[in-house]
């Protein structure tokens, strides 16, 4: 299973990205905080929601639940 974290800082929108281990977009380690494995990224971000109030998929490497910020 893939090991996920999220970003400890926000986007421009606000939102804390999450990523799968390895993702070129990643913040270095010290910049984010590991979720842990899951199967899929929608579990992911939603552990995310439990640390940040807006966490969204990384539109590179979770992008089936990255949401496009308005």
């Amino acid at each position: 299973m893939p090991r996920y974290y999220v970003n400890n800082e926000t986007t421009y929108s606000g939102d804390h990205i999450v990523h799968v281990e390895g993702c070129e977009h990643m913040p270095p380690k010290g910049k984010c905080t590991c979720l842990g494995d899951y199967s899929n990224c929608f579990d992911a971000v939603r552990e995310a929601g439990k640390l940040f109030p807006r966490p969204n998929g990384c539109p590179h490497c979770a992008r089936l639940s990255h949401v496009d910020a308005d």
